[in-house]
């Protein structure tokens, strides 16, 4: 058994053939937060880490906004919440789909966990 816990692999895009690659028949279980808990989770560690290096404290608002108040889709938490989003939703729909058509072998090798 191996354990990664990295979310960047929902936004890397060569990360899922690279998992096939390593091992086509690997079982996954993805464990997944609430995103806005995971964002703001994301925002205190990286804010913790630049107080540890005696950098400026930011707030909330200084990275997740544009200054004319729009989302910073540049910054690298607002990426993961949005594609942890788009996965969450994707995986109802399979789920719903499998269900309705009695076939569960397309998602026979992944086990999604809400944590």
């Amino acid at each position: 058994m191996t354990v990664e816990k990295s979310p960047s692999y929902f936004i890397t895009p060569e990360a899922p053939k690279r998992v096939y690659k390593m091992n086509s028949s690997a079982k996954l279980l993805l464990i997944v937060r609430d995103p806005v808990v995971r964002l703001l989770s994301d925002f205190a560690q990286i804010e913790a880490t630049r107080s540890e290096w005696k950098k400026k404290p930011r707030s909330f608002e200084d990275v997740a906004l544009l200054s004319n108040g729009s989302v910073n889709f540049q910054y690298k938490a607002i990426q993961v919440f949005f594609h942890i989003n788009f996965l969450l939703c994707m995986i109802n729909c399979l789920a719903a789909t499998a269900r309705k058509k009695k076939h569960y072998s397309q998602i026979n090798k992944s086990y999604f966990v809400r944590g």
